[in-house]
Parts: C-alpha cells; sequence; structure tokens
C-alpha cells in the first residue's frame, strides 16, 4: 500500500497511512492525532483493487460517518474529490441514500453535480439557485427535494437524446472540445459521455442499480470504440476481453 507523498518523507508516509486506516476504521480520535501531527487529509489509496485512488473523506462518506467528515472537511479535505473510477462524496452518499450526508456535503459547498459533459437543451441551474437560498433559510428537506428535480429534469433530457440516437458531439461542453485529448474521439465514443451524465443523475436520485447499469453502459461505448480504433493490436484484444467481461455481467 503506498500513498502520494513528497520524496524522501518516509514519516509522512506512515501519518497518511494512519489517517487512512483511522478513516476506513471510523475512528475519529485517531484520525484527529494523525492530523494533528500533520498527516495529508487528502492523501489516496494508490495501487489498491478495491479502493483506487480513494481519499479518507470518501471513506468516511461510505461508512456515513458525519462526524469524521465534518473533522476532515474542517481541516481542508477536498469536497469534490473524484477517485479514477469516478466515485465522488455526493455520488457515493446519494447512491447510499444517505439524505443527512448528501444535505453535510451541499452545505459544506459540493457542486460536482453542477458540471456535465454534454450541454442539454433544458437550463435547470435554477432548481440549483432555488436549492442553495432554501439551505441558507435552514429548510434543509425543502432544499434537497429541489435539488433532486433538477436531476429529474436532466434525465429526461438525457433519456430523449438516447432514444433519438443524438450526435452528442454537437452539444459536448467547451470545457471537453477544447482539450485536446477528446479531439480524436468519433461520435461513438463521445456517447460514453451521455451515459455518464445518466450515471450520475440515478446516483444523485439514490438509483444505485441503474446507476450502475449506466456505468456499464458508459465502458461498453468506450471499448467498441477502443477495439475498433485499434484493430490487430494487443491493445485491442485487451479492449475486447473487457467488453466481453462486462457483457457477460450485464446478461447474468
Amino acid at each position: 500500500m503506498a500513498f502520494k507523498e513528497a520524496p524522501g518523507r518516509e514519516r509522512q508516509g506512515e501519518l497518511n497511512l494512519k489517517l487512512m486506516k483511522a478513516a476506513e476504521d471510523g475512528d475519529i480520535r485517531g484520525a484527529a492525532e494523525a492530523i494533528k501531527l500533520g498527516a495529508d487529509v487528502n492523501c489516496e489509496y494508490k495501487g489498491m483493487t478495491d479502493w483506487p485512488d480513494w481519499s479518507p473523506l470518501l471513506f468516511a462518506v461510505k461508512t456515513g460517518n458525519r462526524k469524521l467528515a465534518e473533522l476532515l472537511l474542517d481541516s481542508g479535505a477536498r469536497i469534490d474529490h473524484e477517485s479514477d473510477s469516478g466515485d465522488a462524496g455526493l455520488i457515493l452518499a446519494s447512491m447510499d441514500r444517505d439524505e443527512g450526508m448528501c444535505i453535510l456535503l451541499l452545505k459544506r459547498g459540493s457542486r460536482l453535480h453542477e458540471s456535465t459533459r454534454i450541454r442539454y437543451p433544458t437550463d435547470v441551474s435554477g432548481y440549483f439557485k432555488k436549492a442553495y437560498g432554501l439551505f441558507a433559510e435552514g429548510k434543509d428537506q425543502e432544499a434537497y427535494g429541489t435539488w433532486k428535480q433538477a436531476f429529474r429534469v436532466r434525465l429526461g433530457d438525457i433519456e430523449q437524446a438516447i432514444r433519438e440516437d443524438a450526435d452528442t458531439t454537437l452539444y459536448m461542453n467547451v470545457t471537453v472540445t477544447k482539450d485536446p485529448r477528446w479531439v480524436p474521439w468519433k461520435r461513438e465514443r463521445a456517447g460514453m459521455f451521455l451515459y455518464m451524465d445518466r450515471r450520475d443523475c440515478y446516483a444523485y436520485l439514490g438509483m444505485a442499480d441503474e446507476a450502475r447499469s449506466s456505468f456499464n453502459n458508459a465502458q461498453e461505448v468506450n471499448l467498441k470504440a477502443a477495439v475498433e480504433d485499434n484493430r490487430g493490436t494487443d491493445f485491442a484484444e485487451s479492449a475486447k476481453g473487457l467488453l466481453d467481461d462486462i457483457q457477460r455481467s450485464g446478461n447474468g
């Protein structure tokens, strides 16, 4: 088990390990002690199969430990940290239907949900603005309900785009299209973003099974494009193997 740390700082690695273990175990006192001694609250699991690039905050969220989450946030934890597999605090809390944790994260400034990979016909920013205002007034339940309504509306746009087989490259966000890494992507690959946005909507609505299914859809689109773009190479064979695994699991 290794952590991101400054070169040559063995002590830092030990403290990070102490904090990560405390977060995983829900040990608030142990976490506070590690932080006091200098542990990095944004350290990450590296090279771990089960929890790739998870931060202490993700463990606190996943275990529903609000006191630990507050401690980490008060100590500078990045509220919208995402793991390599796309796990983030608000997504995990939503999929677990942990309303209290969701409200905590939203009130503490989580805004990951405001960005999308595709532009959609309906602007839902008004729902978010109204929700934040209600949170400020202390009307947490009403605010949370208003916030979730935004994703019901956005999901309608996504489902329509999927039904109509919309050319999503026409609607990709400027922040994505300006990134040179995405320029060579074909239309089929761009569709991955549509399924990832649908995954997020389902997650925020607490529909965990549907979110996982949509994530698999996104992987299928990506892998099919990878096989097509790299025919005759070892990479294409590897992608084909992963694609077969996903399709088998979906049919199981």
